[in-house]
């Protein structure tokens, strides 16, 4: 498996597990960029998104600015049900981009401590944020799942 599938399925498995749609938007554009397939779970998504938006707006046909980007927003699932926007909880996942990295320079053959201590480099950050990073992106994405991760790699 690619660094570019290791990405597609990291967002794969945060959409999964949070239901953020700025996972399903950035697998979406890095397959644009890397010029890979689309993948299938991302095309669903939007085709929901399609079939939402006509749903929700022929209900309002009459909806003018803030109410239409309402629901523009919430055809997309990018409306917020807690504190922060959908966009402000993806770009403060700071945890998820120190573990993806981390987990690259492991499964590159990198002992665990150095690939933490050079992403903490890297990111100019404390060794203690990128363990803790690391630890929580180990608890998301199990080791087994890493182990077969490698296994199709190898």
């Amino acid at each position: 498996m690619s660094d570019n599938a290791d990405f597609i399925e990291v967002e794969h498995k945060s959409f999964l597990a949070t239901g953020n749609a700025m996972h399903a938007w950035a697998a979406f554009s890095h397959a644009r960029v890397t010029k890979d397939s689309i993948p299938d779970w991302v095309l669903n998504y939007l085709d929901l998104c399609a079939r939402r938006l006509f749903a929700f707006s022929s209900r309002q046909e009459d909806a003018k600015g803030d109410e239409f980007a309402k629901i523009v927003a919430s055809a997309f699932m990018l409306t917020s049900m807690g504190a922060g926007t959908p966009a402000s909880r993806y770009f403060n996942a700071k945890w998820l981009v120190y573990g993806m990295n981390v987990h690259a320079k492991v499964k590159a053959n990198t002992k665990e401590e150095f690939a933490v201590g050079d992403v903490a480099k890297d990111a100019n950050v404390s060794t203690s944020t990128v363990w803790r990073a690391w630890r929580a992106y180990k608890k998301a994405f199990p080791a087994d799942d890493m182990t077969a991760l490698n296994a199709a790699t190898s």
